[in-house]
């Protein structure tokens, strides 16, 4: 039935549910109708329908399409047909009887102005009339009278209370949900009241609703947030009702013999944060007075509809006959059971049972010649001849079915590709058998959305055809029969897999999907069990607290995926990582042919760390020859006998891992990597002082982050920061300065640099003065530091063009000093950088960590100006026009675009060194490349690209706004389509050949 009335509206849609429990037939399901005080998703205040479950809750239609601001605040089913006001804006304005099937209304008559805003409506089948509720300004509930005609209205009685919500039962007694203070363990509280009245509208009782956990049910009362709605179920003599509280809608169940709420189930919106309560209002429970009214028969129990397994239209029913009439009492007897198709209706009527028909006695009927589909059943006992009692309904589908989804998925990797094994169905789309003889399965790979099978009656299959890249691949697998196709479903299982890799193979275990390319193995089952960490870049190992006796020989493996390599030398570096000072970690490095344990065969290095300080990072090199051309695997096999002492605890980790050929230098392979043996191999790339006295630091600034030109000679170092402490911060300290290499040092997991391979630039005592302020908020910004280091070279370091790594040693005085180095280039006061030739600096997170910001005072190198040409064609030798060529060094770049003919020229001015060259056209992949200028003019002759067809990637702005580019097979763009959150798109494309998402679609 109904609720309160609200005096102001959101439109908020609400999908209904109600808590009552569905069989596989539907035949102990309860229909619930409601209307919503607001809408949401798309729908205005709306008609919505349950039948008996959460999850089949259905949209029916807007209450009133003509006026998307009305709502149906309150409602009765009278005998059969539904009568509810309509209201905008608190205020009714019409009368309409609703079709609750089809959400539709008719109008029974138009109301004034001043037409009462009843909140609640209720319809007795004891005087077959419709009453409405209404509260006046005493505080209490007066019950009026409704004439269905023309909604006239009279008073009839005062209840002496406020009521929230009222209905009838059957024998015409009035209920009414009302409050009252209570005193609980929490404080007073509104308690819950159930209140009756005789068909007089005399007070019968009182009774307070309890429930299974409380002695009282407490009402939360919150302005406009706060609606009930109830209706009885006069078939099982219950009665329902809703509860908006703190922005959630309940369902509840009373006994109204005894007042016990008997269950409870949130509703939809069941975050409290969410401003969108969703309030069902005129709630209906569909009910026809039997035709004998008290004495006629209930329904009758246990209905369940059984369709033919074999799939032919045949239905079986079987049910329990009634004991008791309406009610309550005892039947005498029975005359006959009809059975109907779909509703009660002569024309429907399929059987009528006189023969064997007992009071309580199980039955069973067969209709053998049920519809194909759904078929639904109304069962009905007469107690004497025209006399037809309660009905009960039943659902079955017959015949065969579309399948539901397949089951349990799992994926493999095999020798041969990916093993995908699977589950028939389970179930059908609508309940109906399925037909196993007919059923076939297509198997699509996903991302990549290749067809890997199609139709095939097993439940495995391995696909072995090729892998475009390494990366995460699921399977949707399609069901068929002869009924029809089915969904597609992956079951959730997914698997990383992918080509062999070549080498050189690096990682830094700092990435998840490429962890998930190597395999980790607990040989011994102990406490210790490795992951890898793709925050810290690691495969660790995290000690925890154990006794001596229970420690284990640490014996973990990781092996690494499938590496295609030719016949030679090679190097394989490891990375190892020890947490605290005074632990090991010893380990082996092996290779085979396969990612498990037992194909890991041949040992190649052995190494052990003992660790002197906290967080040590060593690196250990092996040199392996392999013998033929094939596939192999690398491991590194932890090995260490005892990683605990007591009740410490250390971590251990590998951060590195890399496979390189090294040719045919015996030599190059053995080669010290790991830094000065006398001292511990620490790098740390946060800050050039760091908190550990007498600490290594290096820190790597690639060669774009520097923008120099190779032969600059760099003159001096300073850094920026802030020190907040009333002295200067003193300390000693050396540097070194250097090349890491053209190509090296791109991540934060590596080796540090020899020392003896580095050049000093500063050896001594320094002075960090006091510099910055703080904001008001207590915190030093970018633009209140100022430099804190500054290092003149002794000898100017000239830069070759490639990174550069500076190394320090220091001893500082403490940790808690309050000082601190910029390692983001976000507004620095431009006073501080006055004077400075060039500026360079580190990104917000470069590659190699959280890099201080670098100031370096420098000479400019001597430059040259050439000229680069070449050609932009075609893959098909056609020639480019407007193609954008840029050159770029460093900082400095350098733009041309070609001609009709697709030659370009442009004068560049640099030095001797390698040049990046980068050329873009729309509707071709991007062309990168280098050159080296050595002196002379350079000619890039002809260069191709590859031409792009289909359509562009989309992106969005903020606002869900984006565009689709489409090109023609020829890599021309024919269309640039702007779209809005849009999931289809019609692209309104002439006659043509496309290819669309890959696939080549022609357009008649």
């Amino acid at each position: 039935m109904k609720s309160n009335i609200r005096k102001r509206a959101l439109f908020l849609l609400l999908c209904l549910s109600l808590f009552t429990t569905a069989s596989v037939t539907r035949a102990n399901a309860v229909s619930f109708y409601a209307a919503t005080l607001h809408g949401v998703n798309g729908h205005a205040p709306s008609f919505v329908f349950s039948d008996g479950t959460f999850a089949e809750t259905t949209f029916i239609g807007n209450i009133d399409s003509a006026e998307p601001m009305a709502v149906m605040p309150c409602g009765a089913n009278c005998n059969g047909t539904y009568y509810g006001l309509l209201a905008k804006e608190g205020v009714p304005y019409k009368l309409v009887t609703v079709d609750w099937p089809a959400g539709q209304t008719t109008d029974v008559v138009s109301l004034s102005s001043d037409y009462p805003a009843f909140f609640d409506m209720a319809y007795s089948y004891a005087t077959e009339k419709l009453y409405a509720a209404l509260n006046g300004e005493e505080g209490t509930t007066a019950i009026y009278e409704i004439d269905k005609t023309d909604g006239t209205y009279a008073k009839v009685a005062d209840l002496g209370v406020k009521a929230r919500a009222i209905d009838f039962s059957f024998d015409g007694t009035l209920y009414v949900l009302n409050t009252v203070p209570y005193n609980s363990d929490y404080g007073e509280v509104n308690a819950l009241v159930l209140t009756s009245y005789d068909s007089s509208f005399t007070l019968k009782e009182a009774k307070q609703v309890f429930s299974e956990w409380d002695p009282y049910v407490g009402i939360y009362d919150n302005g406009t947030y706060n609606t009930i709605s109830m209706e009885f179920d006069h078939a099982k003599k219950i009665l329902y009702y809703t509860q908006t509280d703190s922005r959630q809608q309940y369902a509840y169940a009373i006994d109204v013999k005894e007042g016990n709420r008997l269950s409870e189930s949130v509703m939809l919106g069941s975050d409290p944060s969410n401003t969108q309560n969703f309030d069902a209002v005129s709630l209906y429970i569909p009910f026809i007075a039997p035709d004998g009214g008290a004495n006629s028969a209930t329904e009758v129990t246990d209905l369940k509809a059984v369709a033919d397994p074999a799939g032919a239209q045949k239905v079986t029913l079987t049910w329990t006959n009634p004991t008791v009439n309406f009610i309550g009492e005892a039947l005498t007897g029975l005359y006959s059971i009809r059975v109907y198709r779909e509703s009660i209706g002569d024309e429907n009527l399929l059987t009528e049972i006189k023969e064997g028909v007992a009071v309580g006695g199980e039955m069973t009927w067969t209709d053998e010649s049920s519809l194909e589909g759904n078929n639904t059943y109304v069962v009905v006992p007469c107690r004497i001849a025209g006399e037809k009692g309660l009905s009960a309904k039943v659902s079955v589908f017959t015949g065969f079915d579309v399948p539901g989804p397949v089951e349990g998925i799992v994926l493999n990797l095999v020798p041969e590709g990916i093993k995908i094994t699977w589950q028939k169905p389970a179930t059908t789309k609508n309940g109906g058998v399925l037909d196993e003889s007919t059923l076939r399965y297509t198997l699509v790979r996903m991302p990549d959305e290749l067809t890997v099978a199609t139709d095939i009656a097993e439940n495995e299959f391995i696909d072995s055809s090729p892998l475009p890249s390494w990366q995460k691949y699921s399977y949707e697998i399609t069901p068929r029969t002869a009924a029809g196709e089915g969904e597609p479903s992956t079951g959730w299982a997914d698997i990383y897999a992918g080509p062999p890799f070549t080498a050189p193979f690096e990682t830094t275990f700092d990435d998840y999907d490429a962890n998930q390319q190597w395999a980790s193995f607990n040989e011994n089952n102990d406490n210790f069990n490795g992951y890898f960490d793709s925050y810290s870049g690691k495969f660790s190992i995290s000690a925890v607290y154990y006794d001596e006796d229970a420690i284990k020989t640490l014996n973990t493996w990781i092996i690494s995926p499938t590496i295609n390599l030719t016949s030679g030398r090679y190097k394989v570096t490891v990375e190892s990582y020890i947490d605290k000072a005074d632990f090991a970690n010893s380990f082996d490095i092996v290779y085979g042919t396969g990612q498990t344990v037992e194909q890991q065969t041949k040992q190649i290095g052995s190494f052990s760390y003992v660790s002197t300080i906290d967080a040590q990072v060593d690196s250990a090199m092996a040199v392996v020859d392999i013998p033929a051309d094939g596939e192999y695997n690398f491991s590194v096999h932890m090995t260490a006998d005892k990683i605990l002492d007591d009740y410490d605890k250390c971590g251990l980790g590998i951060g590195y891992f890399k496979i390189e050929p090294v040719g045919d230098d015996p030599q190059r392979g053995e080669e010290v990597i790991v830094g000065d043996k006398t001292q511990a191999s620490i790098w740390n790339v946060l800050s050039p002082v760091d908190a550990y006295t007498s600490s290594r630091n290096q820190m790597i600034y690639t060669r774009k982050m520097l923008g120099l030109r190779k032969g600059d000679i760099v003159k001096k170092i300073s850094y920026l920061g802030y020190n907040m402490n009333e002295a200067p911060v003193t300390g000693t300290l050396k540097g070194w300065i250097g090349s890491a290499g053209q190509n090296g040092f791109e991540n934060s997991n590596i080796s540090p640099i020899a020392l003896d391979q580095l050049k000093p630039f500063f050896d001594g005592g320094y002075s960090m003065p006091v510099v910055g302020e703080k904001n008001e908020e207590g915190y030093v910004t970018a633009e209140l530091c100022g430099k804190v280091f500054e290092f003149p070279l002794a000898e100017p370091y000239v830069y070759d063009g490639k990174n550069i790594v500076l190394a320090y040693e220091s001893a500082v005085p403490s940790t808690d000093s309050d000082f601190g180095f910029l390692s983001v280039m976000e507004d620095i006061d431009a006073t501080i950088l006055q004077g400075i030739t060039l500026r360079s600096w580190a990104p917000d997170y470069a590659a190699t960590g959280w890099n201080p910001i670098l100031v370096l005072e420098v000479e400019r190198a001597p430059v040259e100006k050439y000229n680069v040409t070449g050609t932009v064609i075609s893959t098909k030798d056609e020639r480019i026009e407007g193609a954008v060529v840029t050159v770029s060094y460093g900082s400095e770049t350098f733009e041309a675009e070609t001609d009709a003919t697709g030659r370009f020229t442009m004068e560049v001015t640099g030095v001797q060194d390698v040049y990046d060259v980068t050329i873009v056209k729309e509707g071709y992949t991007t062309s990168t490349d280098t050159f080296s200028y050595i002196g002379e003019d350079v000619d890039l002759g002809d260069v191709k690209l590859t031409s792009c067809s289909g359509i562009d990637n989309v992106v969005y702005d903020a606002d869900g706004n984006g565009e689709i580019k489409v090109y023609n097979l020829s890599g021309r763009l024919i269309k640039d389509v702007k779209i809005s959150e849009a999931d289809e798109l019609d692209l309104h494309l002439e006659r043509g050949v496309y290819i669309i998402n890959g696939v080549k679609k022609i357009v008649e």
